[in-house]
């Protein structure tokens, strides 16, 4: 069975830039899986921390996505082609605490996985307010 498409990539604070090379090395295997099964349908889905507003970050997710999509075309993958749907969470879905910088290095992301025949439903990047658990 061929390998499914689904990666991660992890992004500085304000930034919608893939910059990590593991990140980079997985999504090119990404692209490579994506130029062979054009077929594949995707959904790309940007996470923030919980610094800054919910607005902000409903907007800052929506670009790690885009960036996302935006590096696998650079990569030849026919995205133009391909059924892909780009969500944002903003810093509603946080994968670990945002009280500590490691946290909030996980909750900075963007996730790509395949779906099947089952529409992924919308994304809702609007939450509570999480608030600065943190001292600046």
């Amino acid at each position: 069975s061929r390998t499914s498409a689904r990666s991660s990539a992890f992004f500085k604070v304000n930034k919608a830039v893939i910059y990590r090379t593991n990140d980079q090395t997985s999504l090119n295997q990404v692209a490579q899986t994506l130029k062979d099964h054009p077929e594949v349908k995707l959904v790309i889905d940007g996470h923030t921390d919980a610094d800054g507003t919910v607005a902000y970050n409903a907007k800052l997710a929506m670009n790690r996505a885009l960036a996302v999509k935006g590096y696998l075309a650079r990569q030849g993958s026919p995205v133009d082609k391909m059924t892909i749907i780009v969500r944002s969470f903003g810093e509603c879905v946080p994968v670990e605490s945002n009280k500590t910088a490691a946290g909030r290095g996980m909750n900075r992301r963007a996730e790509l996985k395949e779906f099947g025949n089952t529409q992924p439903e919308p994304a809702n990047a609007k939450c509570k307010e999480a608030g600065r658990e943190r001292k600046p």
